[in-house]
C-alpha cells in the first residue's frame, strides 16, 4: 500500500483478496486502512460472506464476523458495517472516524452514475488525477446511455480537464474544456480553455491572445498562478515536479 501499518492483532496466514484494488490484506488494521483511504470504492457487497468467513477463520474475530452477518441479513447501511470494523480494531480517532463514515453515507442510496461522479471528484480532490480521468471517461460512456443533461455532461468534461491540467497534459485539458463549454456554455470552462491553450502555446514559443472580452480574466488568472509559484522554494518545486512526473508516467500507461 506504500505506507507502514503497525498491526497489533493477529496476522492472517491466508490473505483476503480485494478484487477491485488487486490487493491482498493480512490484518484487520490493513482492512481499516483500505476503508479509510478508498471509501469511494466501497459498495454494500464489499462486506461479503467471504470477508466474514476470513475474519472468523484467519483473524479469529468471530464476534465481528457474526455482527457483520447480522448486518447483511437486516440490510444495514454500508457506513454501519464499516463502523463495526473500525470499532473492533480501535482504528482512527472519533473525529476522523465520523468524517469517514460521513463519506460512506454520502454514497448510500445513489445510483451507479452518481456514485461514479462522487468517486471521480474525490480522486481529483485527493490528487489521484490519473484514476480520476479514468472515472470521468466511464461517466461519459454512462451519460450517453442514460441521456444525461447537457449541464452535467459539461461538468464532467470540465472536471476531467482540471485533472489533465494538474498532470501538465495541457493539450488534452484544452480539448476537455472546449468540450465542456460546448455542453454547459459556462464562462469558467471557456476561461480554463484559454489558460490551457496559453500553456500549450508557451511550449511552442507561439503568441497567445485570447478574445478581448475574456482577456482581462484570463490574464488575471495567469498572474494568480505565477504568484502562487513564488511561494515554493526551488527544492519544493523540484519535489513537486517529480510527483507530477510519476503521475504522468502512470497516466501514459493507461
Amino acid at each position: 500500500m506504500g505506507e507502514l501499518i503497525l498491526c497489533y492483532s493477529r496476522i492472517a496466514a491466508m490473505p483476503f483478496y480485494i478484487e477491485n484494488a488487486s490487493l491482498n490484506i493480512y490484518s484487520i488494521e490493513e482492512l481499516c486502512y483500505y476503508l479509510e483511504k478508498y471509501p469511494d470504492r466501497l459498495e454494500e457487497a464489499f462486506f461479503s460472506p467471504e470477508l466474514c468467513l476470513w475474519l472468523e477463520q484467519e483473524l479469529a474475530l468471530k464476534e465481528l464476523a457474526d455482527e457483520l452477518r447480522e448486518c447483511r441479513k437486516s440490510g444495514a447501511m454500508l457506513a454501519d458495517m464499516a463502523a463495526k470494523v473500525l470499532h473492533a480494531a480501535g482504528y482512527l480517532a472519533e473525529k476522523e472516524r465520523s468524517r469517514l463514515l460521513g463519506q460512506l453515507k454520502e454514497l448510500e442510496g445513489k445510483d451507479d452514475f452518481e456514485r461514479g461522479r462522487i468517486r471521480a471528484d474525490r480522486c481529483v480532490k485527493n490528487h489521484r488525477y490519473a484514476e480520476g480521468i479514468l472515472e470521468y471517461r466511464e461517466l461519459l460512456k454512462m451519460a450517453e446511455q442514460k441521456e444525461t443533461g447537457a449541464a452535467d455532461v459539461g461538468s464532467i468534461w470540465h472536471n476531467m480537464g482540471v485533472a489533465c491540467a494538474n498532470m501538465f497534459l495541457y493539450e488534452q485539458a484544452m480539448e476537455c474544456f472546449e468540450k465542456a463549454y460546448e455542453y454547459n456554455n459556462q464562462p469558467e470552462s471557456l476561461i480554463e480553455m484559454y489558460l490551457a491553450r496559453q500553456c500549450v502555446l508557451s511550449e511552442e514559443k507561439d503568441e497567445f491572445s485570447p478574445p478581448e472580452e475574456w482577456r482581462a480574466q484570463v490574464m488575471e488568472r495567469l498572474q494568480q498562478a505565477a504568484d502562487g509559484l513564488e511561494e515554493f522554494s526551488p527544492e519544493l518545486k523540484q519535489e513537486e515536479l517529480e510527483v507530477w512526473k510519476k503521475r504522468y508516467r502512470l497516466y501514459s500507461q493507461l
